[in-house]
């Protein structure tokens, strides 16, 4: 026995946002990493003015911002 055509509609359907949920997962990710990069070269080439960012946690480790870049001074920060 067979499913009824407006099931198979239906099954297609769905696995058809399904790969497009799948791709636009894929291209967030690979915006990321361009943005990860990008934050790389401008924390090389900025000419930075550290100043203190008095929005940091009492607890955190890196306390100074650019005011240029808008940057943290700990380059690990910078996703």
């Amino acid at each position: 026995m067979e499913p009824a055509k407006e099931v198979k509609d239906l099954v297609e359907h769905k696995n058809s946002i399904y790969r497009d949920i799948y791709a636009l997962e894929r291209r967030i990710k690979s915006l990321k990493v361009e943005i990860s990069d990008t934050n790389k070269k401008i924390f090389s080439t900025c000419k930075h003015n550290w100043v203190r960012d008095w929005d940091a946690s009492f607890d955190s480790h890196c306390k100074k911002i650019c005011s240029f870049c808008k940057l943290y001074a700990n380059p690990n920060y910078n996703a």
